[in-house]
This record gives structure tokens, sequence and C-alpha cells, in this order.
């Protein structure tokens, strides 16, 4: 066994080698430190050599003015908030000590709010923007949270624009917040729900006026399938006014009372330019005759009505006094059995377009909806237009209170029931082309469009009588199955004193008796069945080749003659090939139409 000084001295020495360890282990210690400090100080000094590097770039010498707005650019066209770029134009900030100066010291750049990121770098971006008034606009398909809703109602008088699309129905309680908070600099307001939903906003917890009566610069308002009551808009000066609820949606939630809150509005916005109203009225009885105001919109650009009847829509045109330069944009349906839709609204229009100082109408569409055949549309522009400016331009129905329809248009939809209650009748298609072509100025009309519809639901059709106002005409688009009728009154002579035009009347009175449309210089034909013919019209392909011919022998013949989608049958190749006899230049798909 060891002793008890060979114990001692062991000790001492584990002591000792203990103490080494320690001594070393602090010496490390100092040195990870020291070379840590040094390793700060390099990264410090390489920042500070690439600051100076930087300050020397062309880039860095640009004006802060200049940076700020190529930021503000960035900023339109690259938002936080979307999955492909989370932060957006905000990355730019990064790039360099210089740039970010620049950003955090311009308010204006941080007044778009920033969604999509967490509630943190909403309330951020509302500190960056300092005293600017914020713009509240969530990205496309980013719903704002809890969090957020609570973030805005609390700066909501500070905001210039709110903009929230795609709400869902469950988010009410917050919109009625936000809508009972007073937003004293406030001057858009839009509120969409979330497709094919509506949130009704009727029973606010209190009745308060919109925004609490505190709205004054209140100029834009768009409701989107958001329902709120009349009585409790703000009566301001407003440039526009879009009010659009969901077709399906029932109207019974307004009372006819409230017909004089929205006079009261309107009289308040006589500096209005837009106002859309959508299925946000209930129909008043037509057999009522209700006294209401008159109320004078002198600055009107863009008037849009749809239903829910014709009555809402002849009443509304009825009490207002617009510009004769207004564009209309009209919707009607039946709102009761026995009314005629064309008769009672195309008079309004007419007059509307007929009083001096109008635009002068040069092109004209009548048209059927091909998903609804109980429904037409009449639309007019005051350029020599196409088809593909009426239909293919994606904004002659727009409702989007950004863009301003440089087209009037009516759509008479839906059906009127029978005696029985139980079969629609589709709309008399005679009844609205006598009553467009006897009642619009169309002397000036260059370009016109008419979807005929089938013949099981239309009787024959005596073109001349109508085609006779329209002798400045000189493009016509005809489409349908039955418009082998209107080949036929190309064919026919007309009488030349019921000419419009005055170079065509005196050439008639010489001798020289010009057939219809004595201007016309181009013919498409879509959807004709060229195979067919009746007693009274004729075959529409002799008939076509009677007007090529005709015209040629005339001294007035067509420049440009073409088909789509028509059927020949099987001698499609003989049929085509004699009409390029006579017309060269004849146009055609090459395709017969599927059955």
């Amino acid at each position: 066994m060891p002793t008890h000084s060979e114990n001692k001295g062991a000790v001492k020495l584990e002591r000792c080698e203990l103490d080494d360890n320690q001594h070393i282990a602090c010496e490390n210690v100092l040195s990870v430190e020291f070379i840590e400090r040094n390793i700060e100080a390099a990264i410090f000094n390489l920042v500070n050599l690439r600051y100076q590097r930087n300050s020397l770039l062309p880039v860095s010498k640009m004006a802060p003015e200049t940076l700020t707005l190529v930021f503000h650019f960035l900023s339109r066209e690259w938002r936080p908030g979307y999955k492909d770029h989370r932060l957006g134009w905000i990355v730019a900030s990064h790039v360099c000590r210089h740039w970010r100066q620049i950003a955090l010291s311009a308010p204006t750049l941080w007044v778009v709010s920033i969604f999509g990121l967490g509630s943190h770098w909403l309330e951020e971006g509302i500190t960056r923007a300092r005293a600017a008034s914020l713009d509240i606009d969530p990205p496309e398909g980013v719903i704002p949270t809890s969090n957020d809703w609570v973030t805005i109602i609390n700066n909501l008088h500070r905001c210039s624009s709110v903009r929230l699309a795609d709400l869902p129905v469950d988010c009410s309680d917050h919109v009625r917040r936000l809508l009972a908070t007073p937003a004293p600099v406030l001057r858009n307001l839009f509120l969409a729900t979330a497709k094919d939903r509506t949130m009704d906003l009727h029973n606010p917890p209190v009745d308060l006026m919109m925004f609490d009566g505190s709205a004054p610069n209140l100029r834009r308002i768009t409701l989107h399938h958001t329902h709120f009551p009349w009585a409790l808009f703000p009566c301001n000066s407003l440039s526009s006014l879009v009010i659009n609820w969901s077709e399906c949606q029932t109207s019974d939630v307004y009372s006819v009372s409230e017909w004089d809150n929205l006079m009261a509005i309107l009289s308040a916005s006589r500096s209005l330019r837009v106002l859309d109203l959508s299925h946000c009225l209930p129909t008043p009885s037509y057999h009522q005759s209700p006294q209401y105001r008159t109320v004078h919109l002198p600055d009107l650009a863009d008037l849009r009505l749809n239903g829910p009847g014709m009555s809402f829509v002849v009443r509304i045109i009825n009490a207002l006094v617009i510009p004769p330069s207004t564009k209309l944009s009209l919707n009607c349906s039946y709102d009761q059995p026995g009314n005629t839709v064309p008769c009672i609204v195309i008079p309004v229009v007419a007059a509307h377009f007929g009083s001096p100082g109008s635009s002068i109408l040069r092109s004209l569409c009548i048209f059927e909806y091909p998903d609804d055949p109980v429904s037409m549309g009449i639309a007019a522009r005051s350029d020599v237009a196409s088809m593909s400016s009426f239909f293919e331009d994606g904004n002659f129905f727009d409702i989007d209170n950004d863009v301003v329809v440089h087209d009037s248009s009516i759509s008479f939809s839906g059906s009127v029931n029978s005696e029985s209650g139980s079969d629609d009748i589709p709309f008399d298609y005679q009844d609205v082309l006598r009553c467009v072509f006897s009642m619009f100025p169309l002397a000036q009309l260059g370009y016109l469009y008419l979807d005929v519809p089938p013949t099981t639901t239309l009787k024959p059709v005596d073109w001349s009588t109508y085609l006779r106002h329209c002798s400045n005409v000189c493009e016509v688009d005809i489409v349908g199955s039955n418009a082998g009728s209107f080949f036929t009154a190309l064919v026919s002579q007309i009488n030349p004193s019921s000419l419009d035009n005055r170079y065509a009347k005196s050439t008639a009175l010489n001798g020289h008796i010009p057939p219809l449309l004595p201007q016309l210089a181009t013919l498409f034909i879509r959807k004709v069945d060229f195979t067919v013919g009746g007693r009274s019209s004729g075959s529409p392909y002799n008939n076509l080749l009677t007007v090529l011919e005709q015209r040629i022998r005339l001294g007035t013949p067509l420049a440009n003659v073409g088909v789509w989608v028509c059927k020949f049958g099987s001698k499609r190749e003989k049929r085509i090939s004699k009409i390029r006899e006579v017309f060269p230049h004849f146009e055609e798909d090459g395709e017969e139409p599927c059955e």
C-alpha cells in the first residue's frame, strides 16, 4: 500500500496538472476571442471597403430623388406577399447600405400596405410610412388575418385608399367595424366578397353612417356583392359609385322608401362620372307613378344599369339629367308579364342618342347571347368598329370602375312568362329591329352587325324597310341560319325618295337606281346554311351570287367578301368555285360546321 507521504505527493501532482490545464484553457479562450475580434474587425473593414467601392460606382452617383423614383416603379410591379417573391421590391433595400438608406428615408415607398409576410411586417410598413397617407391593398389571393384587421382599423384615420377583394363572408364583423370607424382622409373604398358569395351588412351593431359620418374626402365607392343600406351611405360629392349585387340574390333587403336615399346621394354628387347600379334596388311596380326628384349629373361619363327589371332601368334614366355624351350600358329584363322591354327602353335610349351634342352612332351591333336563347343585346359605338372591337376587346361589358367603356349598349335578358305561367316567351326580334331602325339616328352608320335568330323563333324579316335608313353603311357582319332573307333584301332595289344618302338619292333620280346599302364594300357571313332555300326568300346561295353580280353591274362592286362556319353541303367545292368566278378574292375557312 502507498504510504501517506506518497499519497500526498500524488495529490500535489494532480493539482499541478489541473492548474496547467486551466491555464492552457484560459490562454485558448483568450486566443479565440482575439481571433474573433480580428475577424469582426476584418469584416467591418471589408464592409467599409465595399461601401467605399460602391460609392464610387456610377449607380451610387445617381441623385437620391431619381433612385427613389426607380424604387417607386419597382414597388408597383413587384409587390411583397406573393409566393414566388415574398419580399418583392423590398429586396432592393438589401443590396447595399446606400440603397437601404434611400428606401428608409422615403415614406411614400411604404404607403402600400405589406400583407402576406406576417402582421409585424404590416405594422413595420405603416411605421416606415411615417405621416404619409396609407393604401390598404392586399395582393391577389391574400386575405387579411384577424391581427391585420385590427391594425387596419386602428390606422384607418391615415388611409387614403382601402381595397379589399375576395373577402370571405365570415369576416363580416371586421368589415362592420371598419365601416363604423372615422376615415377623414379616405378617398377610395373598394369591397368585394369572394366569388359567388354575398356579404350582408344590413344589420350593423349600431345604425351609424358609413365611417361614422366622418369621411369628407371619400370620392369613389365600389361594393361588389356587399349589401349595405342606402340610408347609411355618406352624401359626399362622389365621382364614382359602383354597387353590384349577385343576380341570384334577392333585392327585398332594400325597401322602396330607400329610393329617396339613393336620390339624395346622387343629388350630393354632381361631379359623378361613373354610376354603376346592378341588382341593388327593388323593382318598383310598373303601374305606380312614384313622385321622385330629378337629379342633374352634368359630368356623368358612364352610366351602367343592370336590372332587376326594366322598370328600374327606365325609372333611373328618367330621373337623371345627363349630358348627351354619356356612355350607356343597360341590361333590361322582364319584371312583369305582358311588358315589352324594347318598346319601353329603346325610345328612352334613342332620345338620349338623338339629343343635340350627342355622339354620332357609326357602329351598331344587334346580337344574341350564345348561352341564353331568350336574351339579346344592342351595342353602339361612335367610331367605325368591327366585330372584334365589340366582342374581343375584353372590356365591352366590363364593370371595373377603373375602366371607362367607350361603347353604349343595351342588353335584353331573361324572358316573360305566358298567361299560363309555364312557358317562356323570348323577346320579339322584329320588335327590336323596328324600334332600333326607326328611332336610332343611323344616318352616319358605317358598320352593322346583325345576329339573326333561328327560323323557329322569327317571322320573315322585311330588311328593306330597315336598311333604307343605313345608306352610309360600308361593312356588314351577318350571322345566323336565318340570314338568307338579308341577301334577298340586298338584291332588291329601293325607292329613291326613301334614301337618306344625298349622293345616292341624286344618282337614283337620274335613272340609276342603286340597291340597298349603296356604300357597302365589305360583307362577312357567319353560321349561314347555304343548302336551304325558302319560297319567299329564295336560296341564300343564289341570292349571294346575285348580290355580287349586281354590284359589279351597277359599278359598285364589293371589295371584301368572306364566309366562316357556313354550311355548303356536298357541293361545297363547286359552289365556292362558282362564287370565285364572280368574285376572285372570296375568302372562306374551308370547313363545314359541326351538326
